[in-house]
């Protein structure tokens, strides 16, 4: 028979919750505290055995309208550490709040009962471009090369199930192309584009023994070589387009030709800022 535990009483109920060790991780949001006054204690979001506490000063969500709104935060954050802390960037009374848990924001629309990620860029209103890449389009290039990597390993990984490792499904996104040029212009073209294609379409000396068939290992070795060919070619015309635009080099002011896939297409190789040391776990950072 599994084992039971027992979690902390519920606002304003007086009882005590019990569950099974093995459902610990189930996003279920059991009690919400709804009113946040100047002496009043702050809200407290209890989802599975997690909680999350809402500081709002002396502005706060009416009765009305907060219930269903921090029931989709506490489903949002249930995968986030326990006692992970919300501070509040923006509140709107009536309408909306924008609250950050880390590094993502979260807008709360009050009154719709309803919350989405926005773009991770502070103040930014846009949405993310996906699940995976977690700022909008604007704010994609001022990622640094170690969250493009990371992001570009969450996509992949993301787009490996969606396609069903179909190899006809596998290539050809946008969202594949965008991350392209964002390395593109911190010269991580190549790392970025190797994590990708690992993630999404897995390791190619391996293929072999994942298929049974030899015609399906040789279709995705095919499909790969396509996709590294046609990502080589967005970030080549992203290069020569930035290229095109300054026409020189901002460090030296030299005219600048082609396209270096290992450097800023900004710079000459001479003025070019040193890449950041590679590290073996450097695509599988946060």
């Amino acid at each position: 028979m599994p084992q039971t535990q027992t979690t902390p009483a519920l606002p304003g109920t007086g009882k005590e919750r019990s569950h099974d060790r093995q459902d610990e991780s189930a996003v279920t949001a059991v009690a919400i505290s709804t009113t946040c006054g100047p002496t009043q204690s702050p809200p407290i979001t209890y989802a599975g055995t997690r909680c999350y506490k809402l500081r709002y000063g002396k502005h706060g969500l009416t009765d009305r309208h907060s219930h269903g709104t921090v029931l989709e935060l506490a489903g949002s954050l249930a995968h986030e550490v326990t006692q992970a802390r919300l501070t509040l960037e923006s509140l709107a009374p009536e309408s909306e709040a924008v609250v950050v848990c880390r590094r993502r924001r979260i807008q709360l629309l009050l009154s719709q009962n309803t919350a989405y990620d926005l773009c991770r860029a502070p103040h930014c209103q846009r949405h993310p471009i996906g699940s995976a890449i977690t700022t909008c389009t604007e704010h994609l290039g001022d990622c640094d090369a170690r969250a493009l990597a990371g992001m570009a390993r969450d996509w992949g990984y993301i787009r490996r199930d969606d396609a069903e490792r179909d190899p006809a499904r596998l290539g050809g996104r946008s969202e594949g192309d965008l991350l392209i040029k964002a390395a593109v212009v911190l010269g991580t073209f190549e790392r970025v584009r190797g994590v990708l294609l690992d993630a999404a379409f897995g390791d190619p000396n391996l293929f072999d023994d994942e298929f049974s068939d030899p015609a399906e290992a040789l279709a995705m070795q095919h499909a790969l070589e396509r996709e590294r060919l046609r990502l080589h070619e967005v970030g080549r015309a992203e290069g020569l387009r930035i290229r095109k635009t300054i026409s020189s080099c901002t460090g030296c002011g030299h005219q600048l030709y082609g396209w270096n896939p290992v450097i800023p297409p900004q710079y000459c190789h001479k003025c070019a800022p040193p890449q950041p040391a590679e590290h073996p776990l450097y695509a599988f950072a946060d």
